[in-house]
């Protein structure tokens, strides 16, 4: 995703989480929304860490101004290595890659991972330029998951995201 509009509520988000003292663990992608919440984080002097897989850097390179990289063979261990440092999640609109973590992170809560244990995950469910919600066209796939599965979901932060209300 590159909108600049986007990219403009992942650096916001960024700064938000350096200037509260909070870190950012990411795929460590240069481009889209990530890579911008990245970048705004590193402008605040915030605490930012990755992991990524040789593949994916060599096709992208990794973003300036990271703390902290773990390299890793496979999405997989990828994937674990993030979840293992965070403390929440925010998922931002994006592509089969995000959609990708969240399957993870439902993956690890259904199995009962310790990894996943009172950690809440943000879907970020912006708004476009037509009134249409990112995330709308899967909500109901996505609910009936978050249902089964009773993964805590939030879709508002109280600082920076106003609550998502859809009809």
């Amino acid at each position: 995703m590159e909108k600049e509009d986007y990219l403009a509520d992942g650096e916001a988000l960024g700064r938000e989480l350096a200037e509260s003292n909070l870190g950012c663990v990411s795929g460590a992608g240069k481009s889209g929304i990530m890579g911008a919440v990245v970048r705004g984080s590193v402008s605040a002097g915030g605490w930012t860490a990755g992991s990524n897989v040789p593949h994916i850097i060599r096709l992208e390179g990794l973003p300036e101004g990271l703390s902290c990289f773990w390299l890793r063979d496979d999405i997989y261990t990828r994937m674990e290595v993030m979840i293992e440092n965070s403390d929440a999640f925010v998922i931002f609109p994006g592509g089969a890659g995000s959609v990708q973590e969240l399957l993870a992170l439902m993956i690890f809560h259904q199995q009962g991972n310790d990894l996943m244990k009172n950690k809440p995950v943000v879907i970020f469910n912006r708004r476009d330029e037509n009134g249409t919600h990112f995330w709308a066209p899967s909500s109901i796939y996505w609910s009936a998951i978050v249902t089964l599965l009773t993964l805590p979901l939030s879709t508002s932060s109280p600082r920076l995201f106003p609550p998502l209300r859809q009809s």
